[in-house]
Parts: C-alpha cells; structure tokens; sequence
C-alpha cells in the first residue's frame, strides 16, 4: 500500500530510491545506559556507496 507522503512527493516529482539492501548482518543500534551506537549505517545514495 502506498503512503499518502508517497503520493505527495510522487506528484511532486521527487523520486524515492529503493531501499539498499543490507550489506552485513549486525545489529543496527546498541543501547548501553543513555549512549546510544549504530552500526551498519551507511551513507547509501539509490543503493551506491556515496
């Protein structure tokens, strides 16, 4: 089902890009008390490392 933002951009002629796939297995986030770490977070643009 398609999203009403979705609709909008798409009328506005914003392409959204797919979404890449992962490029390793690991956990996104890491909560340790108030510290939070991410991991895998890529700067991807259309599925191609920046």
């Amino acid at each position: 089902m398609t999203s009403a933002i979705e609709i909008r951009l798409k009328k506005r002629g914003v392409p959204l890009p797919q979404a890449a796939r992962s490029v390793a297995n690991y956990l996104p986030y890491r909560r340790s008390d108030n510290l939070l770490r991410t991991s895998g977070q890529l700067p991807l643009q259309c599925a191609t490392r920046m």
